[in-house]
């Protein structure tokens, strides 16, 4: 009989900066466990599909706004390589809008 469990991972994400206002989280942050495509792209659409209001902060016109920072404990992920950074159990992803200072 083949074994069909797929490997579960679970990855702490953290919304900084505003981009957690209207979503239903508490503390800026929620636990999501993934059981394929172990991507920093794969977890923020499926973010996106837990939290519809998420897409309309982060995307405009299909494509990741300019001023969203991905970060992956603690190095920056641009988002044209989301689909390329793997992510496993334990890892923390922040993501936030980026400021400009004046």
């Amino acid at each position: 009989m083949q074994n069909n469990n797929k490997i579960q991972i679970e990855v702490n994400v953290k919304f900084l900066f505003g981009l957690e206002q209207g979503l239903p989280i508490e503390n800026r942050q929620v636990t999501v466990k993934l059981s394929e495509q172990y991507t920093v792209k794969h977890l923020i659409e499926v973010l996106e599909n837990m939290y519809p209001r998420l897409k309309e902060n982060i995307r405009y016109g299909g494509n990741f706004v300019s001023y969203l920072n991905i970060v992956v404990n603690g190095c920056e992920v641009l988002p044209i390589h989301a689909g390329n950074r793997e992510i496993t159990t334990g890892d923390q992803v922040v993501l936030m809008y980026v400021g400009v200072g004046g």
